[in-house]
């Protein structure tokens, strides 16, 4: 029996594609969520790498600045503004790796009352 990836034949539906850079780091992925009908995959992220290592993700959301410790275990990732979006946590050599979801920050207003006697 011959198998086929056709999808007139087999009703096989792409979901997800990668477009991977000349050393395979995944440097884009499109995906149905943001597709259309003339273009049923859509560009869903794009990879940016410096010396071997991950060091932006852009999505839809913005740009996010991934940084890692001198092992290169991802320890935070950033936004534009350099305020943190997550970190992680983890044994030596990265093992149990856990995320950290930050607490955000109260707000910075301040009431100051003037009291007068």
């Amino acid at each position: 029996m011959q198998r086929s990836c056709d999808p007139a034949i087999n009703s096989f539906q792409t979901t997800n594609e990668s477009i991977h850079g000349p050393g395979g780091d995944q440097v884009m992925e499109l995906n149905t969520q943001y597709g259309t009908t003339s273009a049923p995959l859509g560009w869903a992220h794009s990879n940016v790498f410096s010396a071997a290592r991950l060091t932006a993700i852009y999505d839809t959301s913005g740009l996010h600045f991934e940084l890692a410790d001198p092992l290169g275990t991802k320890r935070v990732q950033a936004n534009i503004y350099g305020q943190i979006e997550m970190s992680w946590a983890s044994l030596p050599f990265g093992d149990a790796l856990t995320p950290i979801v930050p607490k955000r920050a109260p707000s910075t207003s301040v009431s100051i009352e003037a009291k007068t006697s």
